[in-house]
């Protein structure tokens, strides 16, 4: 708009010249009028040559005056244009910053959604543990209470005893990893013994299967589970199991 309202004053210029310059030429030629023996030679007695000759200076100013018309709406316009590349930088410069804006905001919600299907995916993996760790507990105390297992080495037996504790489903776990352990230690490498669990080697070998079931949880559980399995001994416990079955 802006451009289009320099065009017209330039032009309005331009015009108003023109019929200021017609109007003078004008009053030149009506004023020059006569004979063609005066001084005053009117037009009717101009040659060929002579008429070419007053058009061409006729017409010289006016052209000069809208040369320059041309080159002041020239002027304005390539203004105009400068004016309207810096707006649009500027705008392309906002939008970019509103892009980024986006595009921080999008990163955010993303991770948000991330972390939130995490911990769902932690919530569904951690009652999961909870049911199976519920149901050894439940096993252990049936099939372990008031057990024994006795390690012979050359005669003399070693007996320990089984210690449950009924008061959480954590602590039976507890106790059966530790009681494992136990026995794992009071095994000798390099000496020949013999494991004698009081309930037979087949209770055992699915304490070992569940205990396994556990832990693999581990990598999709909570923080909390996680700090639970290592409190147990869990890990311990397996590879304690691992130890015994061969000698039983």
């Amino acid at each position: 708009m802006k451009f289009f309202g320099i065009f017209r004053s330039w032009l309005s210029l331009g015009i108003s010249l023109t019929v200021i310059y017609i109007g003078w030429l004008t009053h030149i030629i009506a004023t020059r009028t006569g004979n063609c023996s005066s001084d005053a030679i009117g037009l009717t007695c101009l040659d060929l040559n002579g008429l070419g000759d007053f058009f061409a200076g006729v017409f010289a100013p006016l052209a000069f005056i809208w040369l320059v018309v041309a080159v002041l709406i020239q002027s304005s316009e390539l203004k105009s244009q400068r004016e309207e590349l810096k707006l649009t930088r500027q705008e392309m410069e906002q939008s970019r910053e509103v892009l980024k804006a986006q595009t921080e905001e999008a990163r955010k919600q993303a991770e948000f959604i991330g972390l939130q299907t995490k911990l769902m995916q932690q919530k569904v993996a951690d009652d999961a543990f909870l049911r199976s760790l519920a149901s050894l507990s439940h096993w252990v105390s049936h099939n372990f209470q008031n057990q024994h297992i006795d390690i012979v080495t050359n005669g003399n037996q070693n007996r320990i005893l089984l210690r449950v504790t009924k008061s959480s489903d954590q602590g039976v776990l507890t106790d059966i990893c530790r009681t494992l352990v136990s026995v794992q230690h009071s095994i000798s490498p390099t000496t020949q013994q013999q494991v004698i669990p009081s309930f037979g080697k087949e209770p055992i070998d699915q304490l070992r299967d569940r205990l396994e079931t556990l832990l693999e949880f581990a990598d999709e559980v909570s923080p909390a589970i996680i700090t639970l399995i290592a409190e147990t001994q869990l890990k311990k416990g397996i590879a304690a199991a691992q130890t015994i079955l061969p000698l039983m």
